[in-house]
């Protein structure tokens, strides 16, 4: 090969490695955004979880208010059921 084709060549390939490196660069430039963009997920769910950590649900109490209702009917029937029997008249 002469000196000109060999300086075509290396000529092309400065060219390609010029546009590797451009999209590297920019690969590079994406990733930190990435990383930013996680580190700002981390830090919201870091705030969701002590806020909900914060919260008291009030489930328990929820519970024994249904359990009172139901427990309140049933001595009603039951209170019912015994003064028919001792204050019903006789037939």
């Amino acid at each position: 090969m002469t000196k000109k084709e060999n300086q075509k060549i290396l000529k092309k390939i400065d060219t390609k490695l010029d546009k590797i490196l451009e999209e590297i660069i920019k690969l590079k430039i994406d990733l930190e955004v990435i990383k930013i963009k996680v580190e700002e997920l981390e830090i919201r769910t870091a705030n969701l979880e002590s806020q909900i950590n914060q919260v008291k649900l009030p489930q328990k109490t929820q519970n024994w208010s249904l359990t009172g209702i139901i427990g309140a009917v049933i001595v009603g029937i039951c209170l019912a059921a015994v003064s028919l029997l001792f204050f019903a008249p006789n037939p």
